[in-house]
């Protein structure tokens, strides 16, 4: 989870048609951008809400939530990789002890949830 200003949220963006060839694509370029770790594989899609913004009616938007695991080959090599790296313990024993990238620009703070504490 990363924090973007006061509130916390997944790593995430949209769907780039000239980038992206598949919806799993995009999910591990933006987490790559976001973060600097690299997708492994996608386990299992946990959520999928649609929804309509008001600035763009005639658009119908789709949140697809996924449990991933990291390639830890290539920990924090992402696009923000000269702007803030941290390493933090990890209390849930997800992996030890691994490199995040943030943009400072972009994101205050990083940590570890539980797909739990992601859901509610």
């Amino acid at each position: 989870m990363i924090q973007r200003q006061a509130a916390g949220e997944l790593p995430g963006g949209s769907f780039e048609p000239t980038l992206d060839a598949t919806i799993l694509q995009a999910v591990g370029r933006e987490l790559w951008e976001e973060t600097g770790l690299r997708l492994r594989r996608a386990r299992r899609l946990v959520n999928e809400v649609e929804f309509q913004d008001n600035h763009y009616t005639e658009c119908l938007w789709r949140n697809a939530t996924f449990v991933v695991d990291l390639d830890d080959t290539a920990i924090g090599t992402g696009r923000a990789a000269t702007d803030h790296i941290r390493d933090k313990s990890n209390p849930r024993n997800v992996e030890p002890s691994i490199l995040v990238r943030i943009d400072p620009q972009e994101h205050q703070d990083w940590g570890w949830a539980t797909e739990a504490e992601v859901i509610n």
